[in-house]
C-alpha cells in the first residue's frame, strides 16, 4: 500500500461508504452530525463534491443502496436513541432527505445496511442488541419498520452486518460470555424477515466485529461475456449496458448470481474474475 492522499473528514470519522459504480466515497462525522462525499479519480485523488447536516443525528455506520441513491446511518444515543437518518445522492452530492430521521423500534441504531435487490434496509442495534428490517421506499428513500427483527443477546453482543445477495451476515461478539461467539447467517425472505441458515458459526474464542464479504465466482468464466478468453473493460461495458431487471424472457448472461437482475453483486463477481479465464 502506498499513501496517495489525505483528505479532512470531519470531527470524528469511523466508517465509509464507496460507490463502485460511481466512485464516490462517503465519510460520516458523527461528532459533527455531517457527511461528506468525495469524487475519487482513477489514481486515487479525492475532490470534495459536497456534505450535509443531519440534523443532530449521528450518521454512525453509514450504508448505501446499492444504486447508489440512498444513504443512511444509525443515531445511536442521539435524539431519543431511535433515529436512522438518511440521505439522498445526486451525482455524488448528499441532502438529508424528507421526513428523515426515520424511527426504529429498536435502541442505539449503530449501522445501516442495504439488501442487494434496495428494497430492505437492516439497522444493527448497540442497547438491544437486535437486528430490525426496514422497508426502503425507492421513489423517496423511506424507511418503514416491517416489525421482523432478530434478538442476539444483551448490550453490546452484536457486531456489524454485512449483506451479499439474498444472504445478511452478523457477528456476534457474546460480551457477558455465556454463550458462543462468532459469526450468524441469514436468508433474507421476500417479506424482508430473516431466516437463520442453521447454527452460529464458532469463531474459536475471537470476539468478531467488522465483516466483509465476497462470492468466489462459479465454476468456468461466466464473467467472461464476449467469449475472448478473458475478464476485461469489454465485459464490464457488457454488464453497465444490461444494468438493472433482467427481461421477462430470454437470456441476461450479465446477471452473473442468478438473482434475476444485474446489479452490485454481478459487478463483484466480474471484478473478482478480472483477467486471463482459467484453461
Amino acid at each position: 500500500l502506498s499513501l496517495v492522499e489525505v483528505e479532512p473528514a470531519g470531527v470524528f470519522s469511523t466508517a465509509l461508504a464507496f460507490d463502485p459504480v460511481g466512485s464516490f466515497l462517503h465519510a460520516q462525522d458523527s461528532s459533527g452530525y455531517r457527511v461528506r462525499s468525495y469524487l475519487v479519480e482513477p489514481s486515487g485523488a479525492m475532490t470534495l463534491v459536497g456534505d450535509a447536516a443531519s440534523n443532530s443525528v449521528y450518521p454512525l455506520g453509514i450504508g448505501l443502496s446499492p444504486d447508489g441513491r440512498w444513504l443512511y446511518g444509525g443515531g445511536g444515543i442521539s435524539s431519543g436513541s431511535h433515529a436512522i437518518v438518511g440521505f439522498s445522492i445526486d451525482l455524488g452530492v448528499p441532502s438529508v432527505l424528507a421526513g428523515s430521521p426515520f424511527y426504529s423500534p429498536g435502541t442505539s441504531p449503530k449501522q445501516v445496511v442495504v439488501a442487494d435487490d434496495g428494497e430492505f434496509a437492516f439497522a444493527a442495534h448497540g442497547t438491544d442488541a437486535t437486528i430490525r428490517a426496514f422497508a426502503l421506499d425507492g421513489t423517496n428513500g423511506a424507511l418503514t419498520p416491517t416489525g421482523f427483527s432478530y434478538d442476539v443477546g444483551v448490550q453490546g453482543s452484536l457486531g456489524e452486518l454485512a449483506t451479499r445477495g439474498s444472504l445478511l451476515l452478523a457477528t456476534d461478539r457474546d460480551t457477558i460470555g455465556d454463550g458462543v461467539r462468532g459469526v450468524r447467517s441469514f436468508r433474507i425472505a421476500a417479506d424482508g424477515s430473516l431466516v437463520e441458515n442453521g447454527p452460529i458459526t464458532d469463531t474459536l474464542g475471537i470476539s468478531p466485529n467488522g465483516i466483509a464479504i465476497w462470492i468466489l465466482p462459479p465454476p468456468g468464466c461466466p464473467a467472461d461475456l464476449d467469449d475472448d478468453g478473458e475478464v476485461d473493460a469489454a465485459d464490464l461495458s457488457r454488464l453497465l449496458a444490461d444494468w438493472g431487471a433482467c427481461p421477462p424472457k430470454g437470456p441476461c448472461p450479465a446477471d452473473l448470481d442468478g438473482s434475476g437482475e444485474v446489479d452490485a453483486a454481478d459487478l463483484s463477481l466480474l471484478l473478482a474474475a478480472w483477467g486471463a479465464c482459467p484453461r
